[in-house]
């Protein structure tokens, strides 16, 4: 108990620095993030994927973020691994280096020689990072009243869904094990890719806070100049990665989620994926619904993306259809023009998402995830070969599957189906129209009609109506009180009679209300 409070007085200096209340930038929400500890840096990680709450300059400066901390001492990684393996932490190793090859926030990476021989990496959690958090998580949740309030970006945040997705994340980050299954289950789905590969794991001799992987020596993909030296072809690597990571997307449905250049490296040829901690996936569904996107990109056709936002999104307020076309067709011609070579995929999704956002269209994780995805494989492809199309590699992925889904079997089947299915409602019709006449001839029908783009005009009227009918309240108790004033009364105060006296104050206090919202156009 005594810690939680000192924790919270520890965030509160923090916030009062910081002056948050009166708003935030990018840089200052990142330093802030940054000065709170480790569950905040894992809140701003979480954050910079999500394009559908924050806006873009705010993503950007949060993936900036580094979790780099002071590494563990010698009895802290020997308290760990005494507590995985029993009495002789280092049974399972013939050499085991002190020195670590990375510190974060969760844990820490050591090198160490198996017994048989084998170049391993032990990643170990930090001792008490799940009670920190958890603790963390408890006054997170305890604030985000006050959090609501806090502006980011021109706009409240939903803290709450943020907390949720960020905790599930966590939880999964947290226990080593959930790693193992997502290196398993990427090694099965791309072991008949040529030159793709993840780090082999040992689940055996691995723990839920310790875990056994292969030892990767290797170029990271964005040291060109290494690369070059090593006599690799750039433009090669550059399409292997692009293709893919449109496979992982559209094919597996699942695919790495942090895919920034010190999570891919280049060995012999082959491009390695590390870091198994956070996997997105998407539904057949989405993979659907994203490769109708890349289409509709291709054709230029907003009325098809916005119907996919609009199947895609989940939304609770009326959607303007006219200002949405307009918004996503305005994006189709900054972006996309005559040269599909220009076309930066990532950043374009990432811009739909906005667009989304701004009519309040809230997007499945997975979506904004992937769309981040792809902005950061693009730019590390584009390091790599500045003359490579993602969307012309993903298009090209994408034919063979379109091919199957429709070929012409299917296709006839599928208007075979529409056919009859039309026929059985054109039976119908005849038995709709007598039953409409009937109705209507006994006054029973009714129309309802819904003018679309109808909902601003009609809200403004309603707005000036409010005007008007106050302004009529005020000049009625300014004149009943002035004649109130007039009359002998002998209740007085300050000199005024006393009901007069409640009149003008009223009406005073109405006039400062109209005045204000006028001033902040809510009224």
């Amino acid at each position: 108990m005594n810690d939680s409070k000192e924790r919270l007085i520890e965030i509160s200096k923090i916030l009062a620095k910081h002056d948050i209340v009166h708003g935030v930038n990018p840089e200052k929400l990142k330093i802030i993030l940054e000065e709170l500890g480790p569950t905040f840096v894992k809140l701003g990680q979480i954050m910079s994927m999500r394009t559908d709450m924050l806006p873009e300059s705010y993503c950007e400066e949060l993936t900036k973020l580094r979790a780099d901390v002071k590494p563990m001492t010698k009895e802290e990684i020997e308290e760990v691994l005494t507590q995985a393996y029993g009495s002789n932490p280092y049974e399972n190793f013939k050499t085991f280096y002190d020195e670590p090859l990375g510190s974060a926030s969760m844990a820490q990476v050591h090198k160490a020689i198996l017994k048989n021989g084998e170049v391993v990496v032990v990643k170990i959690q930090r001792p008490g990072i799940m009670e920190t958090m958890s603790r963390d998580m408890s006054l997170l949740r305890k604030a985000t009243s006050l959090l609501t309030f806090v502006n980011v970006g021109g706009g409240a945040l939903n803290f709450n869904t943020i907390l949720d997705e960020m905790w599930k994340a966590s939880i999964q980050e947290l226990d080593f094990m959930h790693e193992i299954s997502n290196a398993q289950e990427f090694y099965k789905l791309n072991s008949e890719v040529p030159c793709i590969s993840c780090p082999r794991v040992y689940p055996c001799i691995s723990t839920p806070q310790v875990l056994v992987m292969e030892f990767i020596e290797g170029v990271q993909i964005d040291n060109i100049s290494k690369l070059k030296s090593l006599g690799y072809d750039l433009k090669l690597l550059g399409n292997r990665l692009a293709e893919n990571y449109g496979k992982q997307i559209l094919e597996d449905g699942f695919f790495h989620a942090d895919p920034h250049p010190g999570n891919i490296k280049i060995r012999d040829e082959e491009i390695v994926w590390i870091d198994m901690g956070m996997m997105g996936r998407t539904s057949i569904r989405d993979r659907q619904l994203l490769k109708k996107t890349v289409v509709a990109i291709v054709e230029k056709d907003a009325s098809d993306i916005k119907d996919i936002l609009l199947t895609v999104g989940n939304y609770k307020e009326r959607i303007n259809h006219p200002r949405l076309l307009e918004d996503i067709d305005e994006l189709l011609i900054k972006y996309v023009d005559a040269d599909m070579a220009s076309i930066n995929l990532g950043e374009l999704l990432d811009a739909i998402l906005s667009v989304a956002k701004n009519h309040n269209i809230t997007m499945p994780k997975g979506i904004s995830m992937f769309s981040r995805g792809i902005m950061t494989v693009q730019g590390v492809v584009l390091l790599l070969n500045p003359d490579i199309s993602v969307i012309d590699i993903m298009a090209m992925q994408m034919s063979k599957d379109i091919f199957s889904e429709f070929s012409f079997m299917n296709d006839a089947k599928d208007k075979t189906k529409s056919l009859i299915f039309s026929s059985r409602k054109a039976i119908d019709v005849p038995t709709y129209v007598s039953d409409l006449l009937k109705m209507t001839v006994r006054g029973q029908s009714k129309v309802n009609i819904e003018i679309t783009g109808s909902e601003e005009p009609l809200r403004k009227i309603d707005k000036m109506i409010n005007k008007v009918i106050i302004c009529i309240l005020i000049s009625a108790l300014l004149i009943s009180s002035s004649l109130i004033c007039g009359n002998q009364l002998y209740i007085e105060r300050f000199g005024i009679p006393f009901i007069g006296l409640v009149g003008f104050v009223l009406a005073l206090f109405l006039s400062i209300f109209l005045f204000f919202n006028i001033l902040n156009k809510k009224f």
